[in-house]
């Protein structure tokens, strides 16, 4: 087996001492046959990494840094819950810098009182700090969560469709001043330095996960197979201590395929492969654009992401 890349998610794995790292990464390699191009990238929390931490991580084999910034703004921290404040993501950012050439900021934008000039500001500070690639999500609420409760019970309202779709086009418009290009719906880099990893996901590449709450997709006796590893970290680890059955597995059907290629393939520059479906009649209506290997969506169609693949999938 040839590994193409790998990345250490979940939690914030950047708290984690950077020998468990390198001796992670040294036992894929001694394990594997690694690509000489294998992106590696680590997820850090802002107050989690320093300049003689990251080096040390690059010296360990990282080669990739994905920072949870969030908010350059204590405001927006404070609101989302986020334990750093602005002068830490600053810190981190700088010191990610002067260590990688290719690293992210995730950002999270249409907060309560965001309007296109508000989040347009903010936007340009940001950017200030990006050099390859930034990750910009449109906050989402979650059942189950405090957010949740808080938005049920009126605590904040957050913006209708028509003002997500003018902020949406306003980071379009403001990345592309920054020669960042939108390659999937929250995600804008320079050419050659979109993720990899992620990628992957979105063309339904073959891929395995490891831990707690991991998923991975991969063929078997030419079926796709998903595989979801127990959530609770305490049962996944006992489970493996004992040789237990560690997962979650069932052989995804025909339609299953079909509507995870949709749901992932629409989401990225790139498009979903031509030869899955028949898109004609929505092609007419402005939405996608159709050559012969892809669909992509067209600049009005992404505004309306979600109902198009509803209607696709019908």
């Amino acid at each position: 087996m040839r590994l193409e890349l790998y990345f250490l998610v979940g939690g914030t794995p950047s708290l984690a001492p950077v020998e468990v790292i390198a001796g992670i990464l040294q036992y894929i390699k001694s394990t594997y046959k690694l690509k000489l191009d294998a992106e590696i990238t680590l997820e850090a929390n802002p107050s989690s990494v320093d300049i003689q931490n990251c080096a040390l991580l690059k010296q360990a084999g990282v080669n990739r840094v994905s920072i949870g910034i969030q908010s350059f703004e204590d405001n927006a921290l404070k609101f989302l819950g986020r334990a750093h404040d602005a002068n830490d993501a600053l810190n981190a950012v700088a010191s990610v810098s002067k260590i990688f050439e290719n690293y992210s900021i995730d950002l999270i934008y249409s907060l309560p009182w965001h309007s296109a000039e508000s989040w347009q500001k903010e936007l340009l500070h940001a950017l200030k700090y990006v050099k390859n690639h930034v990750s910009l999500y449109q906050l989402t609420i979650e059942k189950g969560t405090q957010f949740f409760k808080q938005y049920k019970n009126g605590d904040f309202i957050l913006p209708q469709d028509d003002k997500l779709a003018q902020l949406f086009e306003r980071t379009r418009e403001l990345t592309g001043q920054f020669g960042l290009e939108l390659y999937e719906v929250s995600n804008y880099a320079k050419q050659g330095f979109e993720c990899m990893h992620n990628l992957a996901y979105w063309e339904y590449k073959q891929y395995v996960g490891i831990g707690p709450g991991a998923h991975s997709r991969f063929l078997k006796d030419d079926n796709v197979i998903a595989v979801t590893n127990f959530y609770d970290p305490y049962k996944w680890h006992t489970s493996v201590l004992q040789n237990e059955k560690k997962m979650q597995e069932i052989t995804l059907t025909t339609e299953d395929v079909f509507n995870e290629k949709v749901l992932m393939g629409l989401r990225t520059k790139r498009g979903l492969n031509i030869n899955i479906f028949n898109a004609s009649h929505i092609q007419k209506l402005g939405f996608i654009d159709m050559n012969e290997t892809s669909v992509t969506t067209t600049n009005k169609g992404i505004l309306l992401l979600d109902s198009i693949i509803q209607f696709i999938l019908q």
